[in-house]
């Protein structure tokens, strides 16, 4: 990157050498990976390939593909990546600036471009999936769905628990997507009823779906699934770790009020 005269690098920040008239066009950018780095956050990182180049960064919701692509407003200059090595470069992309939304899962796509103008293939050479996982709490405890094997009851919210994380997984009917499957993360179970009790099931499962109907908080949701017409709830409105996860008529008690929120 070429400096402005009299002014100094900040941190995270690299100046290129050379002149600013190349005419070679950069080649796509190698190496590109997305991690979840938890709290709502993206990990970026692809190989340093040398020289005065900046990136645009475009992600995408794999399940709505529809809504388009959500560009950073401002181009990402060299970063080194943090750690002994310092290898490669890096960037970390936040909820709040790429309207990313707990659960779902992102293509990220990079292009670089210097002075001879964007990448070989612009867009789409170099890309990324990484799912944001989410936990889904009560509202009236602040306690977390948790799976225990097969079954799903409350429990106390852990950062990073794998009983505790969950990845929203479009289900189309129609050609429309209204409803999602509530997959354990990373595993490949799903909420499903069986009776009036919710176990992890098969992804498979004609009753998958759940519809996230709003409350009238606007903040909360309940959890609607078609193929019963209930919604998730906790047995006996209990507000104490290890009670079961039910079905109940919606909105007809506090216990299926529900929040989802970024994995810590």
């Amino acid at each position: 990157r070429p400096r402005a005269p009299g002014r100094a690098p900040v941190a995270g920040e690299r100046w290129g050498t050379g002149s600013c008239t190349g005419t070679t066009r950069v080649p796509a950018p190698a190496g590109f990976r997305a991690r979840y780095a938890g709290g709502g956050r993206v990990g970026l990182t692809w190989s340093d390939p040398g020289g005065m180049y900046q990136y645009e960064i475009r992600s995408e919701d794999v399940a709505d593909p529809a809504g388009g692509w959500h560009e950073l407003r401002y181009p990402v200059w060299d970063a080194p990546c943090p750690g002994p090595a310092k290898t490669g470069d890096c960037f970390t992309d936040t909820a709040g600036a790429s309207f990313l939304a707990p659960g779902h899962t992102y293509r990220f796509e990079i292009s670089a471009s210097n002075w001879a103008g964007a990448s070989d293939g612009g867009f789409g050479r170099a890309h990324a999936t990484v799912t944001m996982p989410a936990t889904i709490t009560a509202v009236t405890s602040g306690l977390c769905a948790t799976a225990t094997g097969a079954r799903l009851s409350l429990g106390g919210c852990s950062a990073r628990s794998a009983g505790q994380e969950w990845r929203y997984a479009p289900v189309a009917r129609d050609g429309k997507v209204t409803e999602y499957a509530i997959a354990s993360f990373p595993g490949g179970k799903c909420l499903v009823p069986s009776g009036r009790a919710v176990t992890l099931g098969s992804c498979s499962s004609a009753a998958r779906g759940w519809e996230f109907k709003i409350t009238d908080s606007g903040y909360d949701f309940d959890l609607y699934n078609k193929a019963t017409g209930l919604c998730l709830a906790v047995n006996g409105n209990s507000k104490f770790a290890g009670a079961p996860l039910t079905l109940a008529a919606c909105r007809t008690s506090p216990s299926t009020a529900w929040h989802s929120s970024f994995a810590r």
